[in-house]
């Protein structure tokens, strides 16, 4: 298979995948007991957001987790894309790039319509959703994020084992 170059992203970039919930605390608490997890401070604001619909403010609650491989649970916001994925869990996978409006652009010429961003269309900020034929929703956010979440990570961290002596 041939591999097109630039790439619009990389596989060793991939750093989180989502799954849309109907209730945040009880799917955080469900995934600790289950598996360890331990988890960010959930946090709840508004995001400007494009779709083919037109622009509009969602209001997005949402955690990362603490451990590896990262989760974001996001709770369902009904009429947005935050919903839970037809046929299964997984809502996105989300990848860092070095430049978000060149890596958006790649993607929906290669076919994978933008479905949701940040501001508008042709200047996505912040990050932007595209989907596969086969129904993948991408996650495309500045490499420029992996500084501040690495800082919220260590401080979450920090709190937590300092919750636990």
């Amino acid at each position: 298979m041939d591999v097109p170059c630039p790439l619009p992203m990389r596989a060793t970039d991939l750093y989180h995948t989502c799954i849309v919930v109907d209730d945040l605390v009880a799917s955080m608490a469900q995934l600790t007991r289950l598996a360890g997890y331990r988890w960010m401070p959930a946090v709840e604001h508004p995001t400007a957001v494009w779709t083919p619909a037109g622009e509009t403010t969602v209001l997005l609650r949402m955690v990362y987790s603490l451990d590896e491989p990262m989760l974001e649970l996001i709770e369902q916001v009904p009429g947005t894309t935050w919903m839970p994925s037809n046929g299964g869990a997984i809502h996105h996978i989300g990848y860092f790039v070095d430049d978000l409006v060149a890596s958006s652009r790649a993607l929906a010429d290669a076919g994978l319509p933008l479905e949701t961003c940040g501001s508008g269309p042709t200047h996505p900020s912040g990050f932007a959703y595209h989907t596969t034929s086969a129904g993948l929703r991408i996650e495309v956010v500045n490499r420029s994020v992996l500084r501040d979440m690495r800082t919220l990570l260590s401080a979450a961290s920090t709190a937590n084992e300092e919750a636990s002596a």
